[in-house]
């Protein structure tokens, strides 16, 4: 962690865990959250990398998936269509399961006036 860093979380005293000399030690930090403040679950919003750390450590019991579909947005947030002034059009039509592993989300999108 830079100095700067740490010396601003020391001066408004905000409590902090260092684990690990070069990578975080995940199972430490989550042994020594337990520890300080009994935390017994903790979620994690990452990408693939850190998720599959944790996977790979055996820290993960269970996956909850939020699906919030971007299909249709603007110019800074991601989806799969780039028209802003539709972005109010899009519902959750349906979703049902495929096989053991797979889930098949449906989204509609309803045409009228443009949301300008």
């Amino acid at each position: 962690m830079p100095k700067d860093s740490l010396q601003y979380l020391k001066e408004w005293y905000i409590d902090y865990i260092i684990t690990g000399e070069t990578h975080v030690d995940l199972t430490m930090a989550l042994v020594d959250l337990y520890s300080r403040y009994v935390i017994k679950a903790v979620r994690v919003d990452s990408g693939g990398t850190l998720n599959g750390l944790f996977l790979r450590q055996g820290l993960v019991s269970e996956v909850s998936i939020l699906i919030y579909p971007s299909l249709v947005r603007g110019e800074t947030t991601r989806g799969i269509f780039r028209a802003l002034e539709l972005a109010d059009g899009t519902r959750c039509a349906s979703i049902s399961q495929l096989g053991d592993r797979r889930n098949y989300l449906t989204q509609t999108h309803e045409y009228g006036q443009p949301n300008g």
